[in-house]
């Protein structure tokens, strides 16, 4: 699981989409520890991303 918080000033909703550097290590932990998914929350909504999706976001 994995925080993208923003301050209140922004009503701390921050993006639920992986950034490059989170993609990045996505793969990596799928690719040499098999994690089978990753969770994104701003602690209001979460999302849940399978790692057979995780090639579709710019990793590089």
């Amino acid at each position: 699981m994995h925080n993208h918080y923003e301050p209140a000033s922004n009503g701390y909703l921050g993006i639920l989409a992986p950034s490059m550097a989170d993609a990045q290590y996505y793969k990596m932990l799928a690719d040499n520890y098999q994690v089978e998914q990753a969770l994104i929350t701003n602690g209001m909504h979460t999302v849940v991303i399978n790692a057979k999706d995780f090639g579709r976001f710019e990793s590089h």
